[in-house]
């Protein structure tokens, strides 16, 4: 009965516990089964940052100063570019490509100067529209996200 001793390990504890007994009678409890299926997931999810928050306190550490890798949910710096656990990429970002401000992923205008992602970028001496991923004027070789 060592799972007695944490309130959360034991509600998981009894979750599994009713979770096994639902199991006994399939023809009962359906609605209930499927919402505690829902709901574990979650609840392991919570527990493993409880778990790592621990640790990093227990190192002399502030859990603030850490994020979890969207992969392997291992403890991460923040700022990290990269997992120190799977090397996956933290920072999922991009840059304006009308005037370079760097701008989340999902992001569909620019916070800073309001270009429409997706569209391509005119440059700033001449006006002519450019792929929008390129770093220079096609047509007169400006330096493209450069105001003018």
């Amino acid at each position: 009965m060592g799972a007695l001793g944490d309130a959360s390990k034991y509600a998981q504890f009894q979750m599994a516990d009713a979770m096994r007994d639902m199991a006994k009678n399939p023809g009962t409890g359906n609605s209930a089964g499927m919402m505690m299926g829902m709901m574990m997931p979650g609840m392991m999810f919570n527990q493993l940052n409880q778990q790592q928050a621990a640790q990093l306190q227990q190192q002399g550490k502030k859990a603030d100063d850490y994020i979890a890798c969207p992969k392997c949910q291992g403890a991460n710096e923040k700022g990290a570019r990269f997992c120190t656990h799977c090397g996956e990429a933290m920072l999922v970002e991009k840059r304006c490509p009308s005037c370079g401000v760097s701008i989340k992923a999902d992001a569909k205008f620019c916070p800073d100067c309001g270009f429409k992602m997706g569209t391509k970028p005119k440059c700033g001496e001449c006006g002519h529209e450019n792929l929008p991923d390129a770093k220079f004027c096609v047509n007169c070789g400006a330096k493209m996200g450069v105001k003018a």
